[in-house]
């Protein structure tokens, strides 16, 4: 039903989005950006910011930073994965019951893997990213619960679970789980994982009721489901590498963060998710002292300047981070450069078609190069 709902609130976005025209490119271009290069300081940021920027725009947001002229500009490319080491990382008990190579879309030379195993489980394998469920998961509603229409997790999953432990299960055992596995195929430089219980009560209440293919409804949660997600963050030179996705709207292609999420039970491991892992080729640019986050926030109200806000848009987080950048001029090529990251939500009012109307919340991200001061030309989520 999420899903659902997400397509219908997304024909509205995109006519809210092209209300801010960009020129042709990967960055909206500003006149002032030359100026913004030489205004940048040292001040230090703030913890949280609660002010008012503009009619119907409001912040409400923690601020995630680190003071820093170290900041740098990368050539990256997306990691290529061991993949006997992640097979048998995966295999244990299990055996290969089937396998299917796929040439991969934008990288004709490497094909995509996909294992199935013994057990139900399953296995895909691609540039930067890997994806295994065990039937466990998949036969559960986890994934509309932690994800809903979202391309990783609902952004109010931590507002929704306030449970900080779980009496079935050890929240070290979890962490340990997924670490485990992400040092053994090899991912490294972790930050502090984020992790977030769910407990029995709270999935019971974000089961939704529908018919499924065969005509059945899906299973209710019991307590024996009960489980911590665990979200660990790629770190780079003490900043962490954003996990948002989005679409650039310039070249038609997707640029996402990198994003790791475990989900463990009573038994351990039952889903992981890799995606948007990067090998560093070389450094562009060293030494970036980034915008200040005054500067930044000037931005985003001038991005709304020429638009008419009628439902009230809050900034709720606000970070700064590595966001890989994708080009293909020539050939595909990624970057990873420092940004400031947005996340915002707008409380919308839909029309529908028996002459009502209904509200919902959209969730998106506003990127600001920390560079140049541009807004990286973002078509949607990813």
């Amino acid at each position: 039903m999420r899903k659902i709902l997400a397509l219908l609130l997304g024909v509205y976005f995109l006519f809210v989005l092209s209300a801010c025209s960009f020129p042709n490119g990967g960055e909206q271009i500003d006149s002032s950006s030359e100026k913004v290069n030489k205004d940048k300081s040292d001040v230090s940021t703030p913890d949280s910011i609660n002010q008012e920027l503009d009619e119907n725009l409001t912040i409400k947001a923690d601020i995630t930073a680190v003071d820093t002229n170290n900041l740098k500009t990368n050539s990256i490319s997306l990691k290529k994965f061991n993949e006997d080491k992640i097979i048998n990382t995966f295999l244990k008990d299990r055996t290969i019951v089937r396998k299917d190579e796929i040439k991969n879309v934008l990288f004709p030379e490497y094909k995509d893997k996909y294992l199935e195993f013994s057990d139900g489980s399953y296995l895909t394998i691609q540039l930067g990213s890997l994806r295994f469920r065990t039937p466990y998961f998949k036969d559960r509603e986890y994934d509309n619960v932690i994800s809903g229409s979202t391309y990783f997790i609902r952004p109010d999953l931590k507002d929704v679970f306030t449970e900080t432990n779980l009496g079935t299960i050890d929240k070290n055992f979890a962490v340990d789980q997924v670490k485990a596995v992400l040092n053994e195929i090899k991912i490294q430089q972790l930050g502090t994982p984020e992790v977030i219980a769910l407990d029995y009560k709270t999935l019971e209440s974000q089961w939704e009721d529908y018919e499924t293919k065969d005509g059945s409804q899906p299973l209710k949660f019991e307590k024996e489901d009960e489980a911590y997600v665990v979200i660990f963050p790629v770190v780079l030179d003490k900043t962490n590498i954003t996990n948002k996705g989005y679409y650039n709207a310039g070249n038609q292609m997707n640029a996402v963060g990198s994003r790791i999420m475990g989900v463990v039970n009573k038994d351990g491991l039952i889903s992981l998710t890799v995606q948007g892992i990067y090998e560093i080729e070389g450094t562009l640019k060293e030494n970036i002292t980034p915008i200040p986050l005054e500067t930044a926030l000037e931005k985003v109200k001038n991005k709304y300047k020429n638009t008419l806000i009628t439902d009230p848009i809050v900034i709720n987080k606000i970070a700064l981070e590595y966001v890989p950048t994708v080009s293909n001029d020539q050939s595909i090529e990624f970057k990873l450069i420092p940004a400031w990251v947005f996340s915002a939500k707008q409380d919308i009012t839909v029309n529908d078609k028996k002459g009502g109307t209904f509200q919902s919340s959209q969730n998106f991200t506003i990127l600001i190069n920390a560079l140049t001061g541009n807004e990286l030309r973002n078509g949607g989520e990813r």
